[in-house]
């Protein structure tokens, strides 16, 4: 093989050498990009998950308080249904009692 010959297939290899080092960083900065992105979405992702966790806790919570709101007011009618009701029987009982007391 002549001189020639030698360094063109020496700089052929070197040329080669580069442009695949070349391509290996490129490939690399391509790599660590595509995981900072990534990265960057799956925060976001989980930022969103976390507002919208948030945001059914509050509808879940406003929900309870309003139904616990609705079941005090009921039980205070019944409470006070029952307390009239029991008023009533009240004087009923006296008049009983009395009558019971007195007639013998």
């Amino acid at each position: 093989m002549s001189l020639q010959a030698i360094k063109q297939v020496t700089e052929a290899e070197r040329s080669a050498s580069d442009a695949l080092a070349a391509a290996e960083n490129e490939a690399a900065e391509l790599i660590a990009a595509a995981e900072r992105d990534g990265e960057a979405l799956l925060a976001r992702a989980g930022e969103a998950a976390a507002a919208e966790c948030a945001a059914l806790l509050k509808k879940a919570e406003s929900r309870a308080e309003n139904t616990a709101h609705e079941i005090a007011a009921k039980n205070t009618e019944e409470c006070a249904q029952l307390r009239a009701d029991a008023e009533k029987r009240l004087a009923d009982a006296q008049a009983r009692i009395v009558g019971k007391v007195v007639g013998r």
